[in-house]
């Protein structure tokens, strides 16, 4: 382990040099450019329930957060 960023991870994408983990109650954004030293290059306000899923694709991705059957979903650009 090189470092822990707090809370439960349920979601994990990646794209190129960055990694969109689901924390808890929010998408954190990490530049892994150096496995060995991950920097965080940001993070979403909580959202309302935990991050369940991240998916990145083509520039766009989407983080689905709620219980196990209403699962409201935000996008974002990367």
């Amino acid at each position: 382990m090189v470092g822990q960023i707090g809370g439960p991870t349920q979601a994990v994408a990646v794209q190129g040099d960055y990694a969109y983990v689901g924390v808890g109650l929010r998408l954190i954004v990490l530049d892994i450019s150096n496995p060995a030293n991950p920097r965080e290059m940001g993070a979403t306000e909580p959202f309302g329930w935990y991050v369940e899923d991240v998916s990145v694709s083509f520039g766009r991705g989407k983080a689905a957060e709620g219980e196990a059957w209403g699962i409201p979903q935000a996008g974002f650009a990367v």
